[in-house]
């Protein structure tokens, strides 16, 4: 049996046309159809899953890792494991979150499992916490205006989140997550519980979120258009997603 986890965002879905191509979507399904196991591993929660299988028309999953491992669901789109950060993580992280400069930034994002909370003001973040469910937060999301702006406010979590929580950068984008997960720790999970029978697992993404997935295979992909610091983690290079199918068929 094979197993192919696929990053979305800059992967499965072009960063040219910003859709996928219709021969992948058939290659999926051709693959599915072969007792081979496809997961999508994203950053996108719940919430932002279920509104990019309808507007990429995305094929159906077997199992799905969102909010970069904080939630797996199954096919049938029941939520099999979630972890959540904590109320301690989420008091120290409040003071950084309250001090970003909100010019620099397009939202913050806290998720839960069948909900999403944004604010694009501090006014906004400021009434949104002191009216927010803590026991229920499972990520926060940041996204800024640019790489720059990111790296910029970056330092400021990074005192905090070797003893706290997991900082994934990507882009413009910054997720904090709980400690110790992330998408390989929510692969190795599916494949020790869920997943039988023997497995040759590959792993294709685009971004540094999926470093970490690369690392659990020598059958892992990335692309020639990537900054240098994802080639040099992924043992393929290829051009389009087209590739890899070709590869496993």
């Amino acid at each position: 049996m094979k197993v192919l986890v696929s990053d979305l965002d800059g992967t499965l879905i072009s960063t040219v046309t910003k859709q996928i191509e219709l021969n992948d979507i058939k290659g999926i399904k051709k693959f599915q159809n072969r007792g081979n196991v496809f997961i999508p591993a994203t950053g996108r929660g719940v919430v932002n899953y279920s509104k990019a299988i309808s507007k990429y028309n995305i094929p159906p999953h077997d199992y799905a890792i969102l909010s970069n491992g904080s939630v797996i669901i199954d096919k049938e789109f029941h939520v099999i494991r979630s972890k959540g950060l904590n109320i301690q993580i989420i008091n120290k992280v409040i003071p950084i979150l309250l001090s970003i400069d909100f010019s620099k930034i397009v939202e913050i994002t806290m998720v839960e499992i069948n909900h999403n909370y944004t604010f694009n003001t501090l006014k906004d973040l400021e009434y949104g916490i002191s009216n927010l469910n803590k026991e229920k937060v499972l990520t926060i999301s940041l996204e800024f205006k640019s790489t720059t702006h990111r790296r910029n406010a970056e330092t400021k979590f990074r005192s905090l989140n070797n003893l706290y929580f997991e900082l994934l950068c990507n882009n413009q984008f910054i997720d904090i997550l709980p400690k110790n997960v992330n998408k390989a720790e929510a692969i190795k999970f599916l494949l020790d519980n869920y997943i039988v029978g023997h497995k040759e697992l590959y792993t294709i993404g685009d971004g540094e979120n999926d470093l970490c997935m690369f690392k659990m295979t020598k059958n892992s992909y990335t692309f020639n258009r990537v900054d240098t610091i994802i080639k040099e983690e992924a043992n393929n290079i290829i051009d389009n997603f087209s590739d890899i199918m070709k590869l496993i068929m």
